[in-house]
C-alpha cells in the first residue's frame, strides 16, 4: 500500500480526471491550460479546507520539528496544545527565559499517555504540580515546545483519495465550458454537466464530494 506524506498535487488531480475521462482530449487547446490552472488551485484549496474543517492545523505534520510558544498553563499545571503533537521524535519542552530542558516523566507528562498506541497525537501536557511535591508552571508566553505538529505523519490512504476526488469536482465545477471534456454515461444518461459547468446529475462526481465531507466529520478535532 502506498504511503502519503503530502497532499494530492495538481498532477494527481489531473491523473484522476484523465482516468475518469473528464479531461480535454486535445492536449494543445486552451482548455487544458485552464484545467491545469484550476487543478493547482483546487488541490491547494481543498487541502486547506480539510485542515480547517477538521480543526487540526496542520493535519499532516511536516517532516522536521518546529517550535511553538505558549502562554501560561492552567492553575493545575495543564497546557492545552490547541492541536496535535506527534510522539516521534520526542518533543522538547523548555522555558524561553533560560536554557533549561525539562524531562518527560519528571517535569511533565504528555497526554493522553496511550495516544501513540492508538495512532493519535498528544493534545496536552501536564506539568509537575505543587500538590505532588513540585511547582505550578505558569510562565506567560515562555513555554516553548519543539516537535512535529499535526495529527499524523502520513495521510490515511482513503483521506488522500477523498481530497483528490474533491479537488477533481472543484476543477470541473469551476470551468465554464465543459463541452470539450468527455461526459459520463450512466443508466443511459450521458450529460453530467450543462454548458455553465453546473452538476446536473447526482452520479459519480457527486459521490466524490460526499466522501470528503464524511472524512472531515470523522477526523474533526474534539475540544472541551
Amino acid at each position: 500500500m502506498p504511503t502519503y506524506t503530502s497532499y494530492p498535487t495538481a498532477g494527481d488531480v489531473e491523473a484522476l480526471l484523465k482516468s475518469a475521462k473528464y479531461w480535454p482530449e486535445d492536449s494543445d487547446t486552451a482548455a487544458v491550460a485552464l484545467a491545469r490552472e484550476q487543478a493547482a488551485i483546487a488541490a491547494a484549496g481543498v487541502a486547506r479546507e480539510f485542515e480547517s474543517r477538521t480543526g487540526w492545523l496542520p493535519f499532516l505534520a511536516k517532516a522536521e520539528p518546529t517550535a511553538r510558544v505558549f502562554d501560561a498553563t492552567t492553575g493545575e499545571g495543564v497546557l492545552e496544545l490547541g492541536g496535535g503533537l506527534l510522539a516521534t521524535p520526542a518533543p522538547v519542552v523548555s522555558l524561553t527565559e533560560g536554557a533549561s530542558v525539562y524531562q518527560e516523566g519528571k517535569s511533565y507528562w504528555l497526554q493522553s499517555a496511550n495516544a501513540p498506541d492508538q495512532g493519535l497525537p498528544y493534545t496536552r501536557l501536564q506539568f509537575v504540580h505543587s500538590l505532588f511535591g513540585g511547582r505550578v508552571w505558569s510562565y506567560p508566553n515562555r513555554i516553548t515546545i519543539t516537535g512535529r505538529w499535526g495529527y499524523c505523519a502520513e495521510l490515511p490512504p482513503d483521506v488522500w483519495v477523498a481530497i483528490q476526488k474533491k479537488a477533481g469536482v472543484e476543477v470541473l465545477a469551476s470551468i465554464e465550458n465543459l463541452q470539450s471534456i468527455a461526459s459520463i454515461s450512466q443508466d443511459g444518461f450521458s450529460k453530467a454537466y450543462d454548458i455553465v459547468g453546473i452538476i446536473t446529475q447526482k452520479d459519480v462526481l457527486d459521490r466524490w464530494g460526499k466522501d470528503f465531507d464524511r472524512f472531515c466529520t470523522r477526523y474533526a478535532r474534539v475540544t472541551v
